[in-house]
């Protein structure tokens, strides 16, 4: 799809629609992956903690051993961004940490992949669309097209 792009000419508005979900359907699919993992993620977490911060006593005041909240955040319940925080050796089903390592790289590896294709897809457009837009139409469509491709990028 994107070779079309790079062919260095006008694309009339049927042409820029036809890209224009072409990309949108790629970045589409890898986002609704993205998703499932991460609720994969919460799901194997709260299996982890069941649900709760684990307060630990700590120099200054009680700490969460997951996530780092202190004691007044424990109502929102542990979101274990930081679920090795001060743990040498994971306690518990070893099967259940392993998932979570295993989640957490898939995870890792999917933002990758779908954030090197946006980047991808930024480039094209200004190296080669914008560039060789004839019209204001098409310019327009470029630009907004530009715009909410950032704002996906920002989201993973």
């Amino acid at each position: 799809m994107l070779q079309v792009a790079t062919l260095d000419v006008e694309l009339n508005a049927e042409e820029r629609l036809l890209l224009s979900m072409a990309c949108q359907d790629f970045g589409n699919h890898k986002r609704k992956s993205l998703k499932v993992l991460k609720a994969d993620l919460c799901e194997t977490i709260s299996a982890i903690t069941g649900g709760k911060c684990a307060m630990l006593q700590t120099d200054t005041a009680l700490c969460c051993a997951y996530c780092g909240r202190s004691n007044e955040d424990v109502e929102v319940g542990c979101d274990g961004k930081l679920i090795f925080r001060g743990r040498t050796t994971p306690f518990g089903d070893p099967k259940i940490w392993r998932k979570l390592v295993l989640v957490q790289g898939y995870m890792m590896q999917a933002a990758s992949e779908l954030l090197q294709w946006y980047k991808k897809l930024l480039f094209t457009i200004d190296a080669h669309l914008i560039r060789y837009s004839a019209t204001v139409d098409s310019r327009v469509f470029y630009l907004k097209m530009k715009g909410d491709y950032y704002r996906h990028c920002t989201e993973v």
